[in-house]
């Protein structure tokens, strides 16, 4: 342990592609020394070590043993192992990363707190929720997201796309908070966007819990405008820059591989529908000549803020990607909740010819649990 009470391996050797580790041992207040022997982990390559910190939560602590593994995706990877005893006070670990991977660069304008600012409020926040509101002289200024890396960054670039366009035309009947800075740390992506002050259509309701007509109109005016927003037919579908995609189409709505051309999402929903029998196939080259379409598939009224001066915004954009039409035309027909329902009979969306093929390619791979289903 060194003097800043951080745990690093004592040596180690590079074995081909083995790691052999020494020993690693850890100390905290009160508790004797904790030691293993060597130990060795098969890895690939590593780019930066990282380190582990122990903060006391309970004078009385139990036995750790840390494995140690450098991995190839820029964070350390641990396994902790404590004593027998069931239920006994452990320290707990903080991951603390050589740096940060800045995939949106920070707005000169804006007011922005530190990276460890950040990163410490979301931490304090916990994880059971993904976003807090971080204050500027004593005002809300800033919301932070976060959650998972892989995730974070499709979802910053694509609303950060999209702000870009909407918030510079005069008449667009929908706004979108701006992308401030969007960032990475040890698997973590954090997307720092303007605060939007007002209230959510959800909870703008009726005291009988019925949305009112002037909402349900803006917000099917504003999925049009978003619909509008195109990217060329040779886009590899899903968020911008690529990534996972997110939509309801999918088990858990998310995707468990990038798609790099729309011809190989085609080719594996076709490959369902023949595995489901009834001999039907999908055409997504055809409705896709003019380019992939904006589709915001998580059309619930929370994701919807009338802000005080009247203006709607559109926020969450962790299920808008670009996607063939047949995907908006699902998540507008397809849909339970009655909010979106309101929404696609006053928009009038043209229901795909594919709609039905892709409802069923869907259901089949949700009753196998299996989005790898058909590739």
């Amino acid at each position: 342990m060194d003097s800043a009470g951080s745990i690093i391996p004592k040596s180690y050797r590079r074995q081909s592609h083995n790691e052999t580790l020494g020993y690693v041992q850890c100390t905290a207040p009160d508790h004797p020394r904790v030691s293993r022997p060597n130990f060795t982990r098969q890895v690939l390559t590593y780019d930066y070590v990282g380190f582990l910190s122990l903060e006391r939560l309970d004078p009385t602590h139990t036995p750790l043993y840390l494995t140690f593994a450098f991995c190839v995706l820029h964070f350390l990877v641990f396994e902790v192992r404590s004593s027998p005893r069931p239920f006994a006070p452990i320290p707990r670990l903080t991951c603390i990363l050589a740096d940060n991977q800045v995939w949106r660069l920070p707005n000169a304008a804006a007011d922005l707190p530190t990276y460890d600012y950040i990163v410490n409020a979301c931490t304090e926040a916990g994880f059971n929720r993904n976003g807090v509101c971080i204050q500027v002289a004593g005002k809300p200024s800033l919301w932070v997201k976060y959650g998972d890396d892989y995730v974070m960054r499709g979802e910053g670039r694509t609303q950060a796309y999209v702000a870009q366009i909407v918030n510079a035309d005069p008449a667009s009947v929908v706004r979108v908070p701006d992308v401030c800075l969007g960032f990475s740390r040890g698997g973590r992506g954090y997307i720092v966007m303007d605060y939007v002050h007002g209230k959510t259509i959800d909870n703008r309701k009726s005291p009988t819990g019925n949305y009112y007509e002037k909402d349900v109109e803006a917000a099917a005016a504003a999925v049009k405008q978003l619909i509008d927003v195109k990217m060329p037919a040779d886009t590899a579908p899903g968020p911008v820059g690529g990534g996972l995609i997110g939509h309801d189409f999918f088990v858990d709505c998310l995707s468990d591989c990038k798609y790099s051309t729309v011809g190989q999402l085609q080719a594996q929903v076709n490959e369902v529908l023949r595995i489901q029998g009834q001999g039907l196939r999908v055409d997504f080259q055809t409705e896709t000549a003019n380019g992939l379409i904006l589709c915001p598939s998580d059309l619930h009224a929370s994701n919807f803020i009338i802000d005080d001066e009247e203006k709607l915004w559109a926020i969450d954009f962790g299920r808008t990607c670009f996607l063939p039409p047949s995907f908006m035309s699902f998540s507008l027909k397809r849909s339970w909740d009655v909010f979106v329902h309101c929404v696609a009979q006053r928009l009038q969306y043209p229901r795909s010819a594919n709609l039905y093929a892709v409802s069923l390619a869907s259901g089949l791979m949700l009753v196998c649990g299996n989005n790898a289903l058909g590739k």
